[in-house]
């Protein structure tokens, strides 16, 4: 079974109706070659073999590459999801969306890093509990969210 990918076009799509359902921002492509260039290297088996590999990158370069002027958050779980959607992972989609939310926002504060990203989607993706490690880490990652928020706001 191959891997269905998203074409730039199908991204920029994805990404206006992002904008539109979800309150509106300043909508506008910032980096045209990072997203490209993230399009193509989902692609790299050598680098991302497997399916959970191929959507932490994913999620992870829409949501810190700042591609978009803004909805970077909202683009890395949506287009994310859908990358999923397309290649047969409905399974998935209530966890995810459940999951992500929080995680994108430690992800885009820089509390998460991509290889625990990578374990959290290979759980995902196998209908796999969370380990132990693996919810340490996000806990980890959720507090030095706070606290960061916390410096934020004083």
């Amino acid at each position: 079974m191959g891997i269905d990918y998203i074409d730039y076009e199908t991204t920029l799509s994805i990404y206006a109706k992002t904008v539109e359902k979800s309150g509106g921002g300043m909508a506008g492509v910032r980096d045209e070659g990072g997203i490209l260039l993230m399009l193509e290297n989902v692609q790299n088996d050598l680098y991302y073999p497997e399916i959970a590999d191929k959507a932490a990158y994913m999620m992870f370069s829409l949501c810190r590459g700042h591609y978009f002027t803004d909805c970077n958050k909202r683009i890395s779980i949506t287009l994310t999801m859908y990358f999923l959607l397309l290649n047969g992972y409905l399974f998935v989609a209530q966890t995810f969306m459940k999951d992500m939310e929080e995680i994108t926002l430690d992800l885009a504060a820089g509390c998460i890093e991509k290889e625990l990203l990578t374990d959290i989607m290979h759980c995902l993706v196998n209908g796999e509990e969370y380990s132990e490690s693996i919810l340490l880490s996000i806990a980890h990652a959720r507090a030095q969210r706070i606290e960061i928020e916390k410096q934020f706001e004083e």
